[in-house]
Order: structure tokens, then C-alpha cells, then sequence
């Protein structure tokens, strides 16, 4: 099965950026509890909640998620 993230970020002051969205089933669009949400090349990351939603956050100007949970592909 897939993951299917509906992401969201936008910058804040002092070059800070919040990514934050829904992390979604791709066959059923049920949301996934507790995947996990990792900044690429930072050791920053969270799980979503119950309902599948995350917020994280991240000085670094440029960066890339990757989205996993267990019986799932990567993204």
C-alpha cells in the first residue's frame, strides 16, 4: 500500500518554516496513526496524531521530507 501526504508549509520570521498536513491512506484515504514524518539530512522528526495529522518545523532553508509507517511504501 501507499502513503498519501496532503503537505502544507509556509515560512514564518526569522527564516523558520512549519510543514504541516495529513497523512493519508492512497487505496481507502483513511488517515494513518502514528507514521512517521522525518526532515531529510536533519534529525528532526514526528508522528502523526490519531487522525493522522503532523506539524514540524525547521530553520533550515532548504529541506525535504519523507514520509513512512510500517506496511507502507516510503514517500
Amino acid at each position: 500500500m501507499k502513503l498519501l501526504g496532503l503537505i502544507f508549509f509556509y515560512p514564518l520570521a526569522a527564516q523558520e518554516t512549519i510543514f504541516e498536513g495529513v497523512v493519508i491512506s492512497s487505496v481507502d484515504y483513511k488517515p494513518i496513526h502514528k507514521a512517521s514524518i522525518k526532515l531529510k539530512n536533519t534529525l528532526k522528526g514526528v508522528q502523526t496524531d490519531s487522525i493522522g495529522r503532523f506539524k514540524v518545523s525547521t530553520s533550515k532553508p532548504s529541506v525535504s521530507i519523507e514520509i513512512s509507517c510500517i506496511g507502507f511504501s516510503k514517500q
